[in-house]
């Protein structure tokens, strides 16, 4: 692999930060759902949902990052160090997909196109019922 092609965690800590900055202005903009909650709660439903995530389960993943989010905007860090493995094991996951893609360009665009035809096939799923 190209050392241009490379993710090295430089870059992957980077895309985290600047993904988060994103996230905490979508949610402040939709009004900050959390904004009530104790920050001892909002700790513990954030770690709840970042296992989870990192189990396989997306189901709650956009509960995860608003909670994140409020904690960001309380001037405070999630809690990291209580899923230290949990985030490892992430990073690894996104890491090897990206290496891969990076060995062979053509993945990239197969791997577009799949998740284009699911898009598509969950549009159509919760389309009008006739």
């Amino acid at each position: 692999m190209s050392e241009k092609n490379k993710i090295t965690d430089e870059l992957m800590a980077a895309w985290l930060k600047n993904k988060l900055m994103q996230d905490v202005e979508r949610y402040a903009q939709r009004g900050r759902r959390f904004k009530d909650l104790a920050i001892e709660e909002l700790r513990e439903r954030w770690i709840a949902r970042f296992r989870e995530f990192a189990h396989g389960d997306r189901s709650t993943a956009d509960e995860r990052i608003d909670l994140e989010a409020e904690i960001v905007l309380r001037g405070e860090e999630p809690p990291y160090e209580v899923v230290k493995s949990e985030k490892q094991a992430i990073i690894g996951w996104v890491k090897a997909i990206s290496d891969a893609v990076a060995q062979n360009p053509t993945m990239l665009d197969k791997f577009t196109e799949l998740v284009d035809d699911l898009a598509d096939f969950k549009r159509s799923m919760s389309g009008p019922k006739n």
